[in-house]
């Protein structure tokens, strides 16, 4: 986005549809914070900072930044850097059951959750775990396992596709990309 006459990205609330490369096309949603004297245009030519904070299970971008890292914004807005809050997918889930199959009683329930990589691996808990949820997007890959807790939305792909939709809008310095996360979205930045 450097050097483009047409209007960047404000801050505020937006949703992308990105491509999933085993479940399809999916909306997804991130909260955007951009300088003020930026805002409205691509950012000019010299290349902004990007700073990413991915939420926690069961969280959402909106409450992540209100009430855990306002400051992370705040320092964006001083200091001239574009901070981002990607939201994982909410989606449904029911409970495995201790003997194997899907307790349908548990299926009315939702989590907010970051693919880790770790569907069907069964050697991220300990023996005789039971009780897991297992997301839809993962009954709909068959990848339930009784360690599966998360997403099996690509959230890679998300991200990367996000990081060019950003990247077209906004005069970013991809030298200068960071990334934070709380407790599962943590997890991600390390995946």
């Amino acid at each position: 986005g450097c050097g483009l006459a047409r209007p960047g990205l404000a801050s505020g609330n937006h949703t992308l549809t990105v491509k999933d490369p085993l479940l399809g096309y999916v909306e997804r949603h991130y909260v955007l914070r951009v300088p003020p004297e930026i805002a409205g245009s691509s950012g000019g030519s010299g290349g902004m900072p990007l700073l990413l904070g991915f939420h926690g299970q069961g969280d959402d971008p909106w409450n992540f930044e209100r009430k855990k890292v306002q400051s992370f914004s705040d320092y964006g807005v001083h200091h001239g850097w574009i901070v981002a809050y990607p939201a994982a997918i909410r989606e449904g889930f029911a409970k495995i059951r201790p003997s194997g199959g899907i307790d349908t009683s548990t299926e009315n329930s939702t989590d907010s959750t970051w693919n880790c990589g770790t569907a069907r691996d069964n050697s991220t808990c300990l023996p005789g775990t039971t009780g897991a949820q297992c997301m839809s997007s993962c009954r709909r890959l068959g990848l339930c396992g009784r360690c599966n807790w998360m997403t099996c939305h690509s959230d890679v792909d998300f991200v990367k596709q996000l990081l060019s939709h950003l990247e077209e809008a906004l005069c970013l310095d991809s030298s200068r990309f960071f990334v934070f996360g709380e407790s599962n979205g943590g997890m991600l930045t390390h995946h």
